[in-house]
């Protein structure tokens, strides 16, 4: 996590609490992941996280994080043309 606390903020709870395995959830305005990370965990293998964020650096730090997971796991919009 980079995010200070993430896992323990009130989204941070509410992400790990109510998110179950199978799941699909929508990251928007994602930034470098911090919850994208949070909620990946919890749907587990069989779930999906999109995670969409507008700049283009955090848009390269999410791939940096995430490009090495399992496929079925993440999905990046194409950069907006």
């Amino acid at each position: 996590m980079n995010g200070p606390n993430s896992a323990t903020t009130g989204l941070g709870l509410w992400l790990q609490n109510e998110l179950r395995e199978g799941a699909v959830m929508i990251d928007v305005s994602a930034n470098v992941g911090d919850y994208t990370a949070l909620a990946a965990r919890a749907v587990g293998l069989v779930g999906h996280v999109y995670a969409f964020e507008p700049a283009p650096e955090n848009v390269a730090r999410l791939h940096e994080r995430f490009d090495a997971l399992p496929q079925s796991l993440f999905g990046f919009p194409p950069k907006a043309h």
